[in-house]
């Protein structure tokens, strides 16, 4: 009985071990036959890349063992489709991309979008080339980019990169014809001037009081002004009469009228005249009055680096149509133990426009004197970002939103003066 029961286990066995074998010998056979496959697909493939011509494989490969590739679920395709352009964005060449024009995006899409497709931003044409083709959209032409190896047709930010580290932006430094890979060569000083806002400023005198001094005589009343000591920075008191002159005022005329909230009581007026010339102010007694004359806030970018921006990077001056401004900054290429200085003329004040003149250094006989329209302060292109991408600041990665100081107050939480971007 027990002979009987080993013979059949064993007979068992040897079905199993012949059984076990067939799988085997066709599990080769089905993986060779689709090696084969595999391999006659990718030479076809390449042989059709190499001549240009589009891929069409009418079975996708490997269904047999993976049939998940064909579930519309998990949908993979390793081939582009019929309508995509030969060998783009398949694992044999991976895709080209762009980051979007969007300043305000800069997500990276696929190069061949014509809107983005996260804000729908138009993107630039990238049809054929021509000599003024920019792809990007950053102001620097692609044959031009194409020449340098600092610079990528493709990238937007590269404009905004200051490679010979004189102050000045590549793209600014295409714009004006200078050399944006030596210190030596650079723009005017002037391009570095930035509108920060109009501002109103105050005459620098006002009446405090008058005395009659017991007579009813104006000449002989005895004025009180405050005046500001600008050579010292603070306010000072000064006494003066009709007909005398104070701080380029000539005081024209001296009077009282009723106080509008305590009956009875009088408060003195008098009235001014620039001694430049221009209409008089009436001056009343403790109220500070604005020259009508426009004056305008401008920032000097000093330095492009934001962490710097609220430390010096900026600095500040408060000027009017007719002004001169001087502006050093740099070293004079003359003389470098001196630093460059250059001096303008504020040429215009108006409503979101200034132009200024360069006086100093004078034109060269024939040649018309530099003249620039000063731009509004913009964070996210008139600082430096390094070479790797967004701008950078003490902290890290930041853009112009989140730079501090930049609420558009005028000041920082520190105190310190900045300048309102103006972001689209």
């Amino acid at each position: 009985m027990d002979f009987l029961r080993r013979h059949v286990e064993k007979l068992i066995l040897g079905v199993a071990l012949v059984a076990l074998l067939a799988s085997i010998v066709l599990l080769l056979r089905s993986l060779g036959s689709t090696r084969v496959r595999v391999s006659e697909a990718v030479g076809a493939a390449r042989s059709a890349a190499s001549g240009g011509a589009d891929i069409a494989i009418d079975e996708p490969i490997g269904a047999e063992l993976y049939p998940r590739i064909n579930d519309p679920r998990a949908r993979f395709d390793t081939l582009p489709g019929p309508e995509a352009p030969p060998l783009r964005g398949s694992l044999y060449e991976p895709a080209d991309y762009i980051i979007c024009y969007s300043e305000s995006c800069n997500k990276l899409i696929p190069i061949g979008l014509d809107k983005c497709p996260f804000c729908k931003t138009e993107q630039p044409p990238r049809d054929k080339d021509t000599k003024d083709s920019d792809r990007d959209g950053d102001g620097i032409p692609n044959h031009i980019e194409q020449k340098y190896a600092f610079l990528n047709p493709d990238n937007p930010r590269d404009a905004q990169q200051d490679q010979d580290q004189d102050g000045f932006l590549n793209g600014e430094e295409f714009a004006r014809g200078t050399d944006m890979q030596s210190a030596a060569s650079t723009p005017p000083l002037g391009v570095l001037l930035r509108v920060d806002r109009l501002v109103e400023r105050p005459l620098p005198i006002m009446l405090m009081k008058i005395a009659r001094n017991n007579s009813d005589d104006s000449a002989a009343w005895t004025i009180t002004m405050q005046v500001d000591d600008v050579a010292k920075k603070r306010k000072s008191t000064k006494l003066t009469s009709v007909g005398k002159s104070l701080e380029g005022f000539a005081i024209r005329s001296a009077a009282f009228e009723p106080d509008p909230q305590k009956e009875g009581r009088q408060l003195g007026v008098v009235v001014v005249a620039p001694e430049a010339g221009g209409e008089p102010y009436t001056l009343h007694e403790k109220v500070p009055v604005n020259e009508r004359e426009k004056f305008v806030r401008l920032g000097f970018l000093a330095s492009r680096d934001p962490q710097f921006l609220n430390r010096g990077g900026v600095r500040f001056y408060v000027q009017k149509a007719g002004d001169t401004l001087p502006l050093k900054h740099g070293k004079d290429p003359k003389d470098p133990t001196k630093p460059r200085g250059e001096t303008y003329r504020i040429e215009s004040v108006a409503e979101g426009k200034v132009e200024v003149v360069r006086t100093e250094p004078a034109p060269a006989e024939g040649e018309a004197p530099v003249r620039i329209t000063v731009p509004t302060f913009n964070a996210r292109t008139d600082l430096a970002v390094p070479a790797g991408g967004g701008m950078m600041g003490p902290g890290g990665a930041m853009d112009g939103a989140g730079m501090p100081g930049m609420e558009g107050s005028g000041m920082n939480p520190a105190g310190m003066p900045a300048m309102a971007p103006a972001i689209p």
